[in-house]
């Protein structure tokens, strides 16, 4: 029989529920001190329809660190054995921005589907990407465009924000890469406080959590990321300055180098929300810290639909609190009836096996 860890299920809530309440009955269980994600796949699924709302037209890619089942390969500078790679496995979908990168995908994938990069200099962009890749659209793109045909190379979408009035046409396809967009707000992260220290000033409390800069908050110094610290619970105190600091040894692994926060003990469990974007897949058990882990949450009605889309097995259940399934509404265009009536269900937990 297939044993498998809490950890790798999702866990399926039977009424209303938010991931502070979920993490405070994880950490008042007693059995967690390492750091750990509760993720909302309900967040990304409402993401979804949001974008299909208010973007029909626009298809999400996912980059290849994302998902594997829609791929655009969105490195403009890639290696050619990564080409070769892509090819073997089917993603046909990758970009360029100069004239080199059109050569090499010639040589190695000629039969690849090309997305032109634009550079876009936002002022107010996270991370300015610009001043690394794409090509100036006035410039560079229409001798690039030029040269793919010269090539015989299949330029596949240019994106542009004013569809109707530049692609009325129904026939072009308009892809979007969403990056943080579907990840970010699914993943809310819980660190406990390990040690604390105000030895050298009466004013200033450094704290240290089990989780740092080498493990989901490598985003602080690569994605110029500003995170929030919120402590799970609320112990009446007034806030007071203090830093957060990660577990390492290293002196830079520093979370929050200033902020304010009511007095914490150790023991003590702070949250951050919106982390599932660049955090874990960089992340690293550096000085022996575990990476934290991931405990996927999803209501009983869309645990259903899950099931419907990828039908999970008994054994992919682990026993626990009586859950009412409603049923599950028919599949989009399919005309016919939920197959599965509501009934009561001995389970919390299901799989992670979606991917």
């Amino acid at each position: 029989m297939k044993v498998v860890e809490e950890e790798q299920l999702i866990t399926v809530m039977d009424g209303p529920w938010s991931p502070t309440d979920l993490i405070r009955e994880i950490v008042e269980s007693g059995t967690q001190e390492d750091p750990f994600y509760v993720m909302d796949l309900g967040e990304v699924v409402a993401r979804y329809h949001r974008w299909k709302e208010l973007m029909p037209r626009v298809e999400p890619f996912y980059v290849n660190k994302d998902s594997f089942r829609r791929i655009i390969f969105a490195n403009p500078a890639k290696m050619a054995s990564h080409i070769r790679y892509a090819s073997a496995v089917g993603v046909d979908v990758m970009t360029f921005d100069s004239e080199t990168e059109l050569m090499k995908i010639k040589q190695y994938m000629p039969h690849a589907q090309l997305v032109i990069r634009i550079r876009c200099d936002a002022a107010s962009a996270q991370c300015p990407l610009g001043i690394k890749f794409g090509c100036d659209p006035v410039t560079e793109a229409p001798r690039l465009l030029k040269l793919a045909a010269v090539f015989g190379l299949d330029v596949a979408e240019v994106i542009n924000g004013a569809l109707e009035e530049h692609f009325p046409e129904r026939s072009v396809r308009v892809v979007a890469e969403p990056g943080r967009y579907f990840a970010a707000a699914a993943y809310t992260l819980a660190a406990m406080v390990a040690a604390k220290d105000s030895a050298e000033s009466e004013t200033h409390t450094m704290y240290f959590i089990n989780d740092g800069v080498y493990g989901s908050f490598n985003c602080v110094l690569y994605d110029h990321q500003h995170v929030v610290a919120e402590p799970l619970n609320d112990n009446g105190s007034a806030p007071a300055p203090c830093s957060v600091w990660g577990p390492t040894c290293d002196g830079l692994d520093c979370v929050l180098p200033a902020t304010r926060l009511p007095r914490l003990a150790i023991g003590d469990w702070l949250i951050f929300r919106d982390m599932g974007a660049y955090t874990l897949p960089v992340a690293s058990p550096f000085n022996g810290f575990p990476v934290p882990t991931v405990r996927p949450v999803v209501d009983a009605r869309l645990a259903c639909i899950l099931k419907e889309l990828r039908p999970l097995s008994a054994s992919q259940f682990a026993a626990g609190r009586a859950v009412e399934f409603p049923p599950a509404p028919p599949r989009p265009g399919s005309g016919r009836p939920p197959s599965r009536a509501a009934s009561p269900c001995r389970a919390v937990f299901v799989e992670c096996a979606l991917k």
